[in-house]
């Protein structure tokens, strides 16, 4: 059975000066392309600030991870499949069994992720304390601000969201990661549309 069947309208004036903010196809266009190259520099200048922090981080050794650390980063990714399973209506072991992970698989999980959690909060702490970063200075002010412009919401909505510690690690995070990059040699390539690779 068909449910529906949809034709894109034809690209008029019309439909442009009734459906959009532009008043010609022409705007309506560069409108287009304008936030598609937004998009595009966005997801670029992530992707090379991931590429850089994730890079530090697996470069960095930590002689000694702090057992507290540990068990609660642990307890965090174990709380996560909780509420997972809470969202699904469907209790932990349900859940695992649904995704086919067994217990001992979970444990390993939650220890790797754990380990990598408290990693990169140590090589975090370790940048902010040798270059003399907090999270009350000019520079942590205006990446706070930089995120409430890409996220919509004020620093009290995240925090209200996402909890204030989990928000002022996303500040320092942000922070050392626009650091590690404005300091690293950093090669951009430009690919066209006819590149076909």
């Amino acid at each position: 059975s068909v449910n529906a069947i949809k034709r894109v309208p034809e690209l008029t004036e019309e439909w442009v000066t009734s459906n959009t903010e532009s008043d010609s196809i022409e705007a309506y266009r560069q409108s287009i392309r304008e936030e598609l190259e937004e998009s595009n520099e966005f997801t670029a200048d992530s992707s090379v600030k991931n590429e850089a922090w994730n890079r530090v981080v697996s470069d960095s050794e930590i002689k000694k991870y702090p057992d507290e650390d540990l068990k609660a980063a642990a307890e965090e990714y174990k709380n996560s499949m909780n509420t997972y399973a809470e969202q699904m209506g469907q209790t932990v072991e349900e859940f695992l069994k649904a995704q086919n992970i067994t217990q001992e698989e979970l444990d390993e999980e939650s220890q790797q992720y754990a380990e990598y959690k408290v990693k990169q909060n140590l090589v975090l702490q370790a940048i902010m304390d040798a270059e003399g970063f907090s999270l009350d200075d000019e520079g942590s002010k205006k990446t706070a601000e930089q995120m409430e412009k890409d996220y919509g919401i004020t620093i009290e909505e995240m925090n209200e969201q996402y909890g204030e510690a989990s928000v002022r690690e996303s500040i320092a995070l942000s922070r050392v990661m626009d650091f590690i990059v404005e300091n690293a040699e950093v090669s951009k390539t430009a690919i066209t549309s006819d590149e076909k690779d």
